[in-house]
């Protein structure tokens, strides 16, 4: 490269002069083109925001519509139930309503209202009495909201039935009749014979400000024919009624909560303009504008529209800046352009310049450079550099000496993986902060890890790397392995005070007390083993000749012996169960369990661990459901091992869940069989977890627990899973449920 004169003018006024032409088209250029694309992207910027919101607002009728047909739905299977039915009593109504509680928050209630003659008025409120509500009887509402008991008239609707009870007392025994908006309902669906929707009501059970509506299905005589207005209304037995949250409703199916994207309102068009609105997401008690982007809702009897309104934060979650993104950067293109071209010609001889001299820097430096590295490259300290986060950034020979990792193996590793133990971290990280904070010098001797897993003792003496703003931009270290002359030193320290031969003999007696435990353990297993199959013999009499007399074999028995004798029998064969709990635990224990493997049906195992469990889980109402992977096949392992894992996992779910389901679930999983029992029952705290594996350990401990069991059935599992080579564990949430999930090999001793 030539290099030119620092005073020699490189421009001459022609150069000069065209530059300037060149700056001012360069911007009438830029200028021009950068408005005419911000015009065109704002344009398509637009018509792709009201293409979006229609797209979402057209989801979110969809939506809300699906979730109140999902509620209707649940109204008319009831009206089915009682046609499929003689009579309903009020357990079978409360059975056949929880599982849709369960799934749709929008219900306040679901009720059985009968159609009550006065004449039979103190016959139904008798057998509510008999039914265990004593102080039920038909009631109606006055103006200031008190209950009172309902006067006479000719016909009552009470509220008969009604699920959840709790949270909806006050409903029950409410005559329906004794207000115009739910009796004109009523006899609209009656006339009719189909569902009809109320207008907003404000609830009987309510505490909150939200509005709430009604749905009356006509429920006629199962004989009779209804194909007449009078017969309608002659052979009316009572209706099936739903009392719905709007609010939640709307919630459930817009995701209000987490949506602040649209102004949202629900408006039923049959109302009187004053009670039209039904729900405002804005908690304004004012109508949408007309103009707004609405849409028809199908509710029976009603004609809801859901009106959209977006705000302001709707259009920026498109991310659409292009636009304005397009102008800016077009202008800011322009003009660095324009800049570009002015300031070049004046650049080219301060560059050269500037050339020149950095050259002349660069080989001093690279000089100095190299007489440093070559004296890092030679000495027998480790030189090691870090930066902020404590990770490698120069590794010498020396520190490859000491410690076994070559430079390129240490480079951007943190200290703590790659040469400092665990147990010297938190004295580590103290130096550490020292030197970031503090700044200057810290010497230090500590173990450390080495590539082979030798542990080396090193002196370290740390410094402080400043820059020119006076901030720390890392730490140098000089290491010095000093692990002979330390050993050395211990060695000498504990001839002086003749340690060996005392630890010889504590070694010594140590080992003595741990053989004697042992052996107590084992002895103490063998003997629990023994008793428990001798008390087994005796009980399976006692059940065998119970169950011979229960069956009417020796002769035909009181009503009260034969509850007495069930008694016993329920009792013995619960003992029974504790007993090979124990001798389940205390052969393993001892190692006397055989393990028999051999390929068997994984498919068949599962399905006849769930046949034995179908009683117990249908006496609680729970539904048992199976979901096994197609790719699982035969098992190599023990299968009336694995079956009794299964059981006693499928016991302990049925028997800690109330409601919903228990659901088994088996895959193949890193190539191992993966089976997994979810229980949606009480659930476990999280403190709680590592107790549940241990043996005679139950959480629900004390006299008052609600669940029998010896406190062994998961640990039997964790041992068995153990045996077979494998592995369990458990994860829980409170009120949500539990997952069970025990793995084994392809093959057991794989």
């Amino acid at each position: 490269m030539t290099i030119m004169s620092p005073n020699k003018n490189i421009l001459s006024p022609v150069s000069i002069l065209y530059g300037k032409g060149a700056v001012i088209l360069a911007l009438l250029a830029g200028v021009t083109l950068s408005i005419l694309l911000y015009i065109t992207v704002q344009d398509w910027e637009q018509a792709l925001r009201q293409n979006e919101f229609e797209k979402w607002s057209a989801s979110y009728v969809t939506n809300l519509q699906k979730e109140l047909d999902r509620h209707l739905d649940v109204i008319e299977s009831i009206a089915a139930f009682y046609a499929s039915s003689v009579q309903v009593e009020r357990q079978e109504f409360h059975n056949f309503t929880q599982t849709a509680l369960v799934r749709h928050p929008g219900i306040q209630a679901l009720e059985w209202i009968p159609k009550v003659r006065d004449s039979d008025r103190q016959l139904y409120e008798s057998m509510a009495h008999d039914d265990g509500f004593e102080n039920f009887q038909i009631t109606e509402q006055r103006i200031q909201g008190e209950m009172i008991s309902a006067v006479r008239r000719q016909e009552y609707y009470p509220v008969y039935f009604v699920e959840p009870y709790q949270g909806n007392e006050l409903a029950l025994g409410f005559d329906l009749a004794s207000n115009p908006v739910r009796l004109d309902a009523m006899e609209k669906a009656r006339d009719s014979g189909r569902m009809i929707a109320t207008a907003r009501i404000t609830l009987v059970q309510e505490s909150t400000s939200q509005f709430g509506f009604l749905i009356f299905q006509p429920i006629y005589r199962n004989d009779a024919t209804v194909d007449t207005l009078q017969s309608r209304r002659n052979n009316l037995q009572g209706y099936s009624l739903g009392v719905f949250r709007i609010g939640e409703i709307v919630k459930t199916s817009l995701d209000i909560h987490g949506n602040n994207l649209f102004s949202v309102a629900l408006v039923d068009e049959t109302a009187p303009a004053s009670e039209q609105l039904l729900y405002t997401s804005d908690k304004l008690d004012v109508l949408p504008h007309e103009n707004n982007w609405h849409e028809k809702i199908f509710i029976p009897g009603r004609e809801w529209s859901l009106y959209l309104t977006p705000k302001p934060g709707l259009y920026s979650q498109f991310s659409m800046r292009q636009s304005s993104a397009t102008l800016s950067a077009g202008l800011l293109f322009t003009t660095l352009l324009a800049w570009y071209l002015y300031i070049s010609s004046r650049r080219i001889s301060h560059i050269e310049r500037l050339m020149l001299e950095r050259i002349q820097v660069e080989e001093a430096l690279s000089d100095s450079q190299q007489k440093l590295m070559l004296h890092v490259q030679q000495t027998p300290l480790g030189v090691i550099e870090w930066d902020l986060n404590c990770q490698v950034k120069e590794w010498n020979p020396g520190a490859e000496r000491i410690f076994g990792y070559t430079r390129a193996d240490a480079l951007g590793r943190h200290a703590a993986g790659l040469i400092v133990p665990e147990s010297v971290e938190e004295e580590v990280d103290a130096v550490w902060q020292v030197l970031l904070v503090q700044k200057g010098s810290q010497h230090n001797i500590n173990e450390n890890n080495t590539k082979n897993g030798d542990i080396r003792i090193c002196g370290w003496y740390n410094t402080s790397l400043i820059d020119k703003d006076n901030r720390v931009i890392g730490v140098a270290s000089l290491v010095e392995d000093i692990t002979e002359r330390r050993h050395a030193e211990e060695e000498l320290q504990k001839y002086r005070e003749n340690l060996e031969e005392l630890v010889a003999e504590r070694t010594v007696e140590l080992a003595a007390a741990r053989d004697r435990a042992e052996e107590s353990d084992r002895l103490k297993s063998t003997f629990l083993a023994v008793m428990s199959h001798e008390l087994r013999t005796p009980l399976n009499s006692i059940i065998g000749f119970t169950g011979i007399i229960l069956q009417g074999m020796a002769g035909p028995l009181t009503e009260e012996q034969d509850k007495q004798l069930s008694m016993v029998q329920g009792s013995a064969r619960h003992l029974l169960d504790l007993i090979n709990d124990v001798l389940d635990i205390s052969m393993i224990e001892a190692g006397e369990i055989d393990v028999v493997p051999k390929d068997f049906d994984v498919r068949e195992a599962i399905n006849k661990a769930v046949q034995k469990l179908i009683p117990l889980a249908n006496e609680k109402g729970l539904a048992l459901s199976v979901d096994i992977a197609q790719e699982v096949g035969f098992l190599m392992s023990d299968q009336r091992r694995f079956e009794q894992i299964l059981i006693n996992l499928l016991n302990n779910a049925v028997k800690f869940s109330e409601v919903g389901e228990v659901h088994i679930e088996c895959r193949i999983s890193k190539d191992q069989l993966m089976t997994c029992v979810k229980d949606t029952g009480i659930g476990v705290k999280p403190e709680d977890l590592d107790k549940l594996f241990k043996e005679f350990r139950q959480l629900d401990s004390g006299l008052d627990r609600k669940q029998e069991g010896s406190g062994l059935g998961l640990s039997i599992c964790k041992k068995l899973v153990n045996i077979l080579g494998g592995d369990i564990w458990a994860e829980s949430k409170i009120g949500e449920g539990s997952v069970f999930t025990f793995m084994l090999p392809m093959k057991t001793g794989e």
